[in-house]
């Protein structure tokens, strides 16, 4: 026997689940700014990151003892350069892309509710069969 708000359409947990979790995916990015929040975000990220941070810092010290030695201006400007594309290449690994994450968070939210909506049918139709049999009308809302 079917039992009453499985008539219908139906939408399995799993697919509001998913898109209960990319919204909250998506919010959690946008909130801190990073990708990576997790290392179950991106595993491979996460360990490019450390890397880059790491020679970031390394390349911070090798300037700064050079200043203070008073070293060779082209060999330091070397090192500069060097240390703002690692700069650039950790924030492009680390950074959150706002753009994408909110067409993310926009396209999650849409699919929640669409799903939502699709449960809500398929229960009214349900309430509507089983009313129709037993010359009732049922209400789903409460």
């Amino acid at each position: 026997m079917t039992p009453i708000g499985a008539i219908g359409t139906f939408v399995p947990p799993s697919r509001l689940a998913a898109a209960r979790d990319a919204v909250a995916r998506a919010d959690e990015r946008l909130a801190t700014g990073v990708r990576i929040n997790s290392g179950a975000d991106d595993p491979a990220g996460v360990i490019a990151s450390g890397a880059l941070a790491a020679r970031a810092a390394a390349l911070d010290s090798r300037i700064t003892a050079m200043e203070r030695e008073g070293a060779d201006d082209a060999e330091r400007r070397a090192l500069e350069t060097e240390r703002i594309n690692t700069v650039r290449a950790l924030s492009t690994v680390r950074d959150t892309d706002y753009a994408k994450e909110t067409a993310e968070r926009a396209r999650a939210g849409v699919m929640e509710q669409a799903n939502l909506r699709v449960m809500a049918i398929g229960r009214r139709a349900a309430a509507d069969a089983a009313g129709a049999l037993l010359g009732v009308r049922i209400d789903v809302n409460g």
